[in-house]
């Protein structure tokens, strides 16, 4: 035995992955009894309804076939024979004054039979499920109760529970249905049987049989149900659809362990995810004698590579014409793990872990491999419908493995556009800016013009606004540089709503002096601009100069439209503290209003009124820009009576990269 692989069974990790301290002589013989086993490995569980058909079974054989005892058992993963249900025809009181009746009652539901450990080799249940040549017994006959309970009962007790039961003869039926051994029916009798007995005898198994497996089947579509609810809760991220394929095979599915992997662009199949039924500290001992983890680049197998020609994924997707096979099969684990394991180690790995049988089961998308699904079984062989039900599982493999990468695909394309989309919202943005400057240096450059003809007070106001011209032309080349740069982040700090309202008025009315306080002004195009700005509202996390030129449009579009009318023009400017701490900014104009059906299509990329001048970008940008912020903006209007926009900012907002 392999050195790093015998202090992995010293330590007492055996194939079902329980621990316990495990004696020498034992490891030798690779045989840990019922009595320590039972103390450490759970029964695996059947339904209710399962309970009540065997249970149903017990009874009528021991009713109506003179029967003295009857007991039926499951086979699980083809390794162990559990006892489900008996039934007795006797008075077990009689029994009690032996001594070996305390022995006897251990051999109730519950109960197991290990197939491959030596010590059970005789028993007459075992013998005849393992059969000859791997097919199971029909049934097998014995008149020694000795052999039925081997080695649980000495052949003395056995003896002694046989004569005071009076029992003559012990048949053991194995239930077999399409190749497959699910059970077994274990009876005694007080006479011989005819065969005509023995026939009804089997009809009960049979019948045991067809219950078993329809329940098997129905447990595992129900599991397969559950796996695909889980792929679709997990579609986000592939690494999580292919460790939940694996880990559901071995879960839900009950096999010995399961590995998935993908086709990639270089004709490589790299592991991505397994799961086995042992302890990991057993899979880390053999990944140390192999010399390679499962999860690495190491363990990978290429489809032109010669060496790999004969690894069992490579056969799988490969096929034979270029065509990959459904699945393929094959009863050496070292067809899966060569040529990157030696085939002494993998020989070991599956004596073990008691592997039968591995499965490759490529799985497509459009015609196209796009993985593999491995599974290893310690049944005798898969059979037919779980062939079935594990290329159905490949196909939802595929499907998992598809929707994560669309959504990987979608989530790059969408980070993608928003990256150049805000890179559009500053570069236009900044143009928006970049004209009010060149707009406010243009009319200060008409005042100059004028003056000669201006009185001294007024030149001296004018000269006093140079230093504001300066500012300006600052502000230009700044713009220029990130129209240079528009990937270039904008500066996130706090920004106070009320400054940014200021700031939009003074480059929408540069000429128009603006105090603090002042409930209103008229600007010079002769706008009555009314303010009711609370006090003392929290900071917004975000660049001053975005807020201020998000407000700024709203109240330019308000301006334009007032434009329009005859009346005497009027903006309601109004902040305020909402009571979930929001900040609520109010713009309300006495303009024209907006039509009902252009409501709609105010905040539509492109979509303008303006004729001949105007790109549709504006509201578009600042609807996005405010809710980048974690806010909402909003508009109501009335033809004939004026607009009103809405903004609401969360004091916590961060400003969106742009």
């Amino acid at each position: 035995m392999n050195t790093a692989v015998r202090e992995w069974f010293i330590l007492g990790y055996n194939r079902r992955g329980f621990k316990e301290q495990v004696s020498e002589s034992k490891v030798k013989s690779g045989i840990i009894t019922l009595a320590e086993e039972s103390q450490n490995h759970a029964i695996p569980k059947i339904s209710p309804k399962l309970q009540a058909v065997l249970e149903q079974i017990v009874n009528d054989v021991v009713a109506h076939m003179d029967c003295i005892g009857a007991m039926v058992a499951t086979l699980e993963h083809g390794l162990e024979l559990v006892v489900r249900a008996y039934a007795t025809a006797f008075d077990v009181n009689l029994l009690e004054e032996s001594p070996a009746f305390a022995n006897f009652a251990r051999l109730g539901p519950g109960a197991v039979l290990p197939l491959q450990e030596a010590d059970y080799a005789d028993n007459l249940a075992v013998q005849a499920v393992l059969g000859r040549d791997g097919r199971a017994n029909s049934f097998l006959v014995s008149h020694d109760l000795a052999g039925l309970f081997s080695p649980l009962i000495s052949a003395n007790d056995a003896r002694v529970l046989q004569e005071k039961a009076g029992i003559e003869q012990v048949i053991v039926l194995p239930f077999t249905l399409h190749g497959e051994v699910v059970g077994c029916l274990f009876t005694v009798f007080s006479r011989d049987l005819s065969d005509r007995q023995i026939n009804t005898l089997q009809a009960f198994g049979r019948q045991a049989a067809s219950v078993i497996q329809n329940q098997r089947r129905l447990e595992a579509m129900q599991a397969l149900e559950r796996i695909v609810l889980r792929l679709q809760a997990r579609m986000t991220d592939e690494d999580e659809v292919l460790q939940t394929i694996v880990n559901s095979v071995v879960e839900d599915l009950g096999y010995a362990g399961a590995m998935v992997a993908t086709l990639e662009s270089n004709r490589a199949l790299p592991v991505r995810a397994y799961a086995v039924n042992v302890d990991q500290t057993a899979v880390a001992s053999i990944e140390h004698t192999v010399g390679i983890s499962l999860l690495s680049d190491q363990a990978v197998v290429f489809l032109d590579q010669p060496q790999f020609q004969e690894n069992l994924s490579v056969r799988a997707v490969t096929g034979l014409n270029g065509r990959p096979e459904k699945y393929l099969i094959s009863p050496h684990l070292y067809d899966l793990l060569r040529p990157l394991a030696d085939r002494s180690v993998a020989e070991q790995a599956q004596q073990l872990l008691g592997i039968k049988q591995v499965i490759a089961v490529p799985f497509f998308q459009a015609d196209a491999v796009v993985g593999n699904l491995f599974v290893t079984t310690q049944k005798a062989q898969f059979s037919d419908w779980e062939i079935s039900l594990l290329t159905a599982l490949g196909q939802h493999a595929a499907a998992g493995l598809r929707n994560a990468r669309l959504y990987r695909e979608m989530s790059e394309q969408r980070r993608i556009a928003q990256t150049f989309g805000r890179m559009a919202f500053s570069t236009v943005a900044s143009a928006h800016s970049l004209r009010n400057h060149v707009g406010n240096i243009s009319g200060y450059m008409q005042l100059l013009q004028m003056l000669p003809q201006l009185s001294a007070e007024r030149r001296d106001f004018i000269f006093r606004e140079l230093p504001m011209v300066s500012e300006e032309i600052t502000k230009i080349i700044d713009i220029l540089d990130n129209l240079n740069e528009p990937w270039r982040s904008t500066t996130t700090s706090e920004a106070k709503v009320n400054d940014c309202l200021s700031r939009a008025l003074v480059e929408l009315f540069p000429r128009t002096p603006l105090f603090s306080h002042q409930p209103k002004i008229v600007t010079e195009s002769k706008i009555t601009v009314h303010l009711n700005l609370a006090d003392d509202l929290p900071a917004v996390k975000t660049a001053k100069d975005m807020l201020s030129e998000a407000l700024r449009i709203i109240i330019k579009n308000a301006t334009e439209a007032l434009a329009e009318v005859n009346r005497q023009p009027h903006i309601w400017l109004t902040t305020r503290l909402a009571a979930d701490r929001s900040i609520v900014v109010t713009i309300r104009d006495n303009g024209p209003g907006i039509p009902p059906e252009n409501l709609a299509y105010i905040f539509e990329m492109g979509w303008t009124t303006k004729k001949g001048s105007g790109m549709g970008f504006g509201l578009f940008w600042t609807k996005d820009f405010v809710e980048g912020l974690g806010g909402k903006l909003t508009v109501s209007s009335t033809v004939g009576e004026g607009t009103t926009f809405v903004i609401t900012l969360p004091a916590t907002a961060v400003s969106p990269a742009t």
